[in-house]
């Protein structure tokens, strides 16, 4: 009979030890669960991080493209605008050489006397009148340079 009640006891030993590691089994795999759904959560979020992340530096990038392609022609622009107000300055420069020449060759003109008469005084008359208009047409031709040139200038001073 001891024997019997030896089995008894330790079956009875036995179910308690099978059920009790079964609930711990079963705690432990729920817990499992509950941090495989956590991580999976964190791993949908950073995912998702990643994609934003992802989009926003394609976006940079492109952007710098952009940058970069602009701030090229600007610069193309500056030098262009830098070399077309050297080439105005250059012939404002000329141009107030030649209008300062036919100055003094119309003044010599002048200040020379007429002869009273005979055909070199009209033919001389002609030349005045054509140097006279040759002179204004300078003295205009390099007013509307200066006026260029002028509007240019704040151009010149931002290259």
């Amino acid at each position: 009979m001891l024997t019997a009640i030896s089995s008894a006891a330790l079956l009875d030993m036995d179910v308690a030890i099978s059920l009790r590691l079964e609930s711990g089994a079963k705690a432990k795999q729920e817990k499992f669960d509950r941090l495989g759904t956590s991580f999976r959560s964190i791993n949908d979020a950073v995912s998702a991080a990643s994609a934003t992340l992802d989009t926003t530096a394609r976006s940079l990038i492109s952007a710098a493209d952009t940058t970069q392609q602009l701030s090229g022609s600007v610069a193309s622009a500056s030098e262009q605008t830098s070399s077309n107000v050297q080439s105005v300055a250059s012939a404002t420069g000329e141009l107030g050489s030649s209008v300062g020449d036919n100055g003094s060759c119309l003044q010599r003109a002048v200040s020379r006397p007429l002869p009273t008469c005979g055909h070199s005084s009209l033919l001389r008359l002609r030349v005045l009148d054509r140097m006279t208009l040759l002179q204004v047409s300078f003295v205009m031709l390099d007013t509307s340079v200066a006026s260029v040139t002028t509007r240019l200038r704040p151009f010149c001073l931002a290259v």
